[in-house]
């Protein structure tokens, strides 16, 4: 197969990155999956659902048969989806014929159809719909957040790689805050930390027109500033309406909070930190909240511990809250208090009283309990692993706020 770039191996990343092994125990628990739910085939044709199963982001369709196994086909680019994915037989992509094609000539019967419904476009969906006129259609987005939910050893240990990098990120930050400077100066070395960590700046969100890029680094009242993401702390005057949100023109000050909000990937894999730092003292409304926050880490390390259910989780951190003077500023009002990580910054469980499930061995969540007040923020996030009745923070910068 004729190359399309030629570049010495050591200056190419490892392939695959993901192991056969590891990709083999994803397709056979969503096959298992399909069984229960009586679903003969899946399409999966979302980036990072595709990248889960076959260990290559390349544009192009996943086929998942409960009878002939796994069909990757690829549009652009085949050579590196080939290079990068260890499953075999990986053929080019011509259309939704390709498919029909693949499906004829393998004698595969469609009577339930399973497709990504929270995140498939409406064109495609409706194209599938019209080929599969005869199928029942189910969502099998559901089974895969279920599946992605519950990390292997192998995701686990990509995720503290991931948290070791913001740690080192963070401490160089702190020496980088200075009066007089703005947020927005800060930006360029920032990114640049990140990016020296094999850290790709952009950072991968499921939810529709949620997008999250590396610029949350606010001082003072920025942060009150709410913005159209749906986070705590992702206020900020950005630099143009155009990218509300983030580091604007502000000049750092004494005594005020300034919040670093990092997100950071390894190898496709998020950590998720947020950590207050502060010039010369700050308002005691401040530290008292911050104090309240660190309780509520408490409330859900020794809850999760347990195996307690989100919704029981969420209901005893926000009774704590509203017991002190500050709840009305608590986080900012978004509904939620953390959300589960991995390959992308918004998985499940989503803490929040609306979300009925149980933690699990195996799940990683960042659990941010924060207070935006008119002049500034407190309180942190951190992400843990939950692992056979203990729970790990992944982030180790320390978790006080930082007097500089």
């Amino acid at each position: 197969m004729k190359k399309i770039y030629e570049l010495p191996d050591e200056e190419l990343p490892e392939t695959p990155e993901v192991p056969g092994e590891e990709i083999e125990k994803r397709i056979e628990k969503l096959i298992r999956n399909m069984e229960k739910n009586d679903v003969d085939l899946s399409i999966i044709v979302h980036n990072v659902d595709r990248y889960y199963f076959t260990g290559t982001m390349q544009n192009g369709v996943l086929l998942v048969s409960r009878e002939k196994g796994v069909k990757l086909f690829v549009r652009r680019t085949l050579e590196s989806a080939v290079e990068e994915s260890p499953l075999k037989g990986i053929e080019p992509y011509y259309g939704t014929k390709t498919v029909l094609d693949y499906i004829k000539n393998n004698g595969i019967k469609v009577k339930k159809l399973g497709l990504e419904l929270d995140v498939i476009p409406a064109f495609l969906f409706l194209k599938f719909k019209d080929l599969f006129s005869q199928s029942e259609i189910h969502d099998i987005s559901v089974d895969i957040k279920k599946l992605r939910m519950i990390k292997s050893e192998f995701e686990v240990e990509l995720l503290r790689e991931a948290g070791k990098r913001v740690d080192e990120v963070m401490f160089k930050m702190r020496d980088l805050i200075k009066p007089g400077v703005s947020e927005k100066d800060l930006l360029p070395e920032y990114v640049k930390l990140i990016v020296e960590r094999e850290s790709s700046p952009c950072i991968r969100t499921r939810q529709y027109n949620m997008e999250a890029i590396q610029k949350y680094i606010l001082s003072g009242p920025s942060v009150f500033r709410q913005s159209y993401m749906d986070s705590p702390s992702a206020g900020g005057t950005g630099v143009t309406y155009a990218f509300p949100g983030g580091a604007g023109a502000r000049k750092i000050k004494k005594n005020e909070p300034i919040m670093i909000d990092l997100v950071m990937n390894y190898k496709g894999y998020n950590s998720d930190c947020t950590r207050v730092f502060a010039i010369s003292s700050l308002k005691d409304k401040f530290i008292k909240a911050h104090k309240i926050s660190k309780e509520c880490h408490k409330i859900f390390k020794d809850m999760s511990i347990n195996g307690a259910n989100v919704q029981e989780i969420t209901k005893s951190i926000r009774s704590y809250v509203d017991k002190s003077e500050y709840a009305s500023y608590f986080m900012g009002g978004v509904k939620f208090i953390g959300h589960g990580i991995g390959l992308e910054l918004d998985e499940i469980p989503v803490i929040t009283d609306r979300f009925d499930e149980t933690i699990k061995s195996g799940m990683v969540i960042a659990l941010e309990p924060k207070f935006i007040f008119e002049d500034g923020a407190a309180g942190y996030e951190t992400t843990y692993l939950v692992k056979d009745g203990s729970i790990e923070a992944l982030n180790k910068y320390p978790e006080d706020i930082a007097i500089l």
